[in-house]
């Protein structure tokens, strides 16, 4: 993959924004005091920031016409054009509050209504506007569904109830009074009449056009006998033509003709043909010629996703799969379009149904998963390993290393060879041929993580124990005195030669609480732990100052040991720490889980903001290559890399 590839995901911001540049603005914060802030704002170029984030899972979709499409992903908004092809991607760096896009809605207004984690976003006029002022003004800000009520009203689902947007400035509350208004809203529907339907995860609320609320839910006393739900857990809702609705729940589908109620339901102890494949309905929706359509998606413990189904007759259905042509049998979103058209969101892209035939349409990969691991560096090339894969970049070239059949905990390089520690079979290596293969001595044995050395040697740490040296060569470090109720988890070497250890205590009295070693000159000699770090184990890391001094990074704080811990007087503005590091002018970084990035020089810190919003994600990783490149990896946004040349 080579770096025009890349750069799709972010020229095509060149059209939307008013500006040819993108703001990284600092915010200084100063310590011991309740001053206000100085700012200091510098642009940069567009291409200064890139995200790279997986865009292949489809969660929801917006027909703008029968060319243009639109898709939520959770690694930003995609744009396809029928006509050439091409697939257009729009992230934090584009101006969203955020890579994560859980909703859209194309209104009747024309406007491009946009659900994040972060608040809604419209887009118009090649413009991303945060709808309605400040994300506050919504329940939560994490938004899960959009629909378009009459006379140009937007109704948002969040986590804790609903929302609307008349067109005024801000948004409002929008419930029902009953006593389970504010929960979860999983999908919206609008009836023939103009009313509107809310499936909430544990009712049915229905807002009448007299302006009065009707709410159904399955009574475990049966004292609501006139609703015939079939569960209390309500997925998604949809309306067909002749009114009736269609409710899907985790055991079945509902639909519901304004009087009476009918079941549909996977009869598993029934040997029978034709019928549903699975009772987790996550998305019902009415497509051409009136049929009714159905997808399971996750489908709770489904382990074989089934494809997209449509009913034939009276409880009777078909099933399109990738058979057919769709590019993922796991179906997350149904949504008719334009020239009696179905199309269907999935795991690996968009598919369209017309006539019976199937095109797919897969979005150009970028990342095999959102969740960084970590980012690992060697000489000149950054990796940063996934759950399902390692992307290399270097000398301006993106690609993924060959695939491999496991699930990854931990990475490292050394002069062109990667080690990778798999949940399946211990320990895999990638050589310079481009070829993994399989270490036979850690069959058996669970790699936690994995530290390289300067001689190309690599220490692996297991639960019991350390292993040190290199394919063909390995040896169990002998660490006397270590308890045997310690669990190892990670070791870091010092600049002094000396190892840091860190563990957790397993005993039932003090499960998961941390300690920490040092190993020196054969010995093993144990670490105080700062108490407010003593409970984050599995979190906690060593990083090594311009000095050589260790420094313990926890979401407690920074510590730094000098014959004992003392607390860095630097405490981040906000939020816990989860990633950290010094560059080689000394500036100090850290990142955490929606705390945003920060940088101390030394005497104040500075708020990294993209697009004058936080940087977006759990950031889990931060890696410097040479002194003016910055790599952010986060667990749910991918990875973000900015240019720091002559800014800072």
């Amino acid at each position: 993959m080579t770096e025009p590839l890349v750069k799709y995901c972010f020229a095509i911001t060149k059209t939307i924004t008013n500006t040819a540049f993108t703001r990284i603005v600092l915010c200084l914060l100063i310590f011991g005091g309740c001053a206000q802030p100085s700012h200091d704002t510098v642009s940069l170029p567009l291409s200064a920031i890139r995200c790279l984030t997986n865009v292949e899972e489809i969660r929801d979709i917006a027909c703008e016409n029968e060319h243009i499409i639109w898709s939520a992903t959770p690694g930003g908004l995609l744009r396809l054009d029928r006509r050439s092809g091409q697939w257009a991607v729009f992230t934090a760096a584009s101006g969203l509050p955020s890579n994560n896009i859980s909703a859209l809605l194309y209104s009747s207004s024309g406007i491009l209504w946009i659900g994040t984690d972060r608040g809604v976003v419209s887009f118009s006029n090649r413009a991303f506007t945060v709808s309605g002022g400040t994300l506050d003004e919504l329940p939560p800000s994490a938004i899960t569904v959009l629909a378009d009520g009459i006379d140009g009203t937007i109704y948002a689902g969040t986590e804790r109830g609903i929302a609307r947007f008349t067109g005024e400035k801000t948004w409002e509350p929008f419930n029902d009074a009953h006593e389970f208004a504010r929960r979860r809203v999983r999908d919206i529907a609008r009836d023939s009449d103009g009313s509107m339907w809310f499936a909430k995860e544990n009712a049915l609320s229905h807002y009448r056009r007299d302006g009065k609320w009707e709410v159904f839910y399955k009574d475990i006393k049966l004292s609501n006998e006139k609703v015939g739900l079939f569960a209390g857990n309500l997925l998604s809702i949809a309306v067909d033509d002749k009114g009736a609705k269609w409710i899907g729940t985790v055991n079945g589908l509902n639909s519901y003709d304004g009087i009476r109620w009918h079941n549909y339901y996977n009869r598993e102890r029934i040997a029978v043909k034709s019928g549903l494949q699975c009772n987790w309905i996550e998305t019902v929706a009415v497509g051409p010629e009136n049929k009714i359509w159905v997808a399971h998606g996750d489908s709770g413990s489904m382990h074989a996703p089934s494809g997209a189904g449509f009913m034939t007759g009276t409880d009777s259905w078909s099933y399109l799969t990738t058979a057919d042509g769709l590019p993922s049998n796991r179906v997350y979103k149904l949504r008719q379009g334009p020239k009696n058209t179905m199309w269907i969101g999935t795991a690996n892209g968009l598919a369209c149904v017309a006539g019976g035939t199937v095109q797919a349409f897969v979005p150009p990969r970028i990342l095999p998963d959102n969740h960084v691991i970590s980012l690992i560096s060697d000489s000149d090339s950054v990796y940063a390993v996934l759950p399902h894969g390692i992307i290399e970049y270097a000398s301006g070239t993106m690609r993924e290393l060959p695939e491999l059949n496991s699930t990854l905990r931990a990475g490292v390089a050394v002069d062109g060879t990667i080690y990778t520690a798999g949940v399946e079979k211990g320990l895999y290596i990638l050589h310079k041929k481009n070829e993994w293969t399989v270490d036979d001595f850690f069959s058996g044995k669970t790699i936690l993580y994995l530290e390289k050395e300067k001689n190309g040697k690599v220490f692996a740490v297991c639960r019991d124990g350390m292993y040190y040296g290199k394919p063909g060569n390995w040896s169990k470090v002998a660490l006397p005195a270590l308890p045997t109720d310690v669990h190892l988890l990670k070791t870091f070497r010092a600049p002094d030669g000396n190892l840091w250890i860190t563990g957790e205590r397993v005993v039932r009295d003090d499960e998961g609480r941390a300690v920490f070693f040092i190993y020196s000159a054969g010995k093993l000699s144990q670490v105080d732990v700062p108490s407010l770090s003593s409970s984050y184990a599995r979190l906690n890391s060593i990083i090594f100052d311009r000095e050589g001094n260790p420094c313990l990074v926890s979401p407690a704080g920074v510590y730094k040991y000098r014959s004992g811990w003392q607390e860095l007087k630097m405490p981040m503005p906000k939020g816990g720490i989860y990633a950290a590091l010094w560059d080689a002018s000394g500036r100090f970084w850290a990142g955490g889980r929606e705390c945003g990035l920060f940088m101390h020089d030394g005497k104040t810190w500075h708020e990294i903001l993209f697009n004058g919003s936080p940087a977006p994600g759990w950031i889990t990783s931060l890696q410097v290559q040479g002194n003016d490149t910055l790599w952010i990896g986060t667990a749910d946004q991918g990875v973000f890399r900015i240019d720091l040349k002559g800014i800072l």
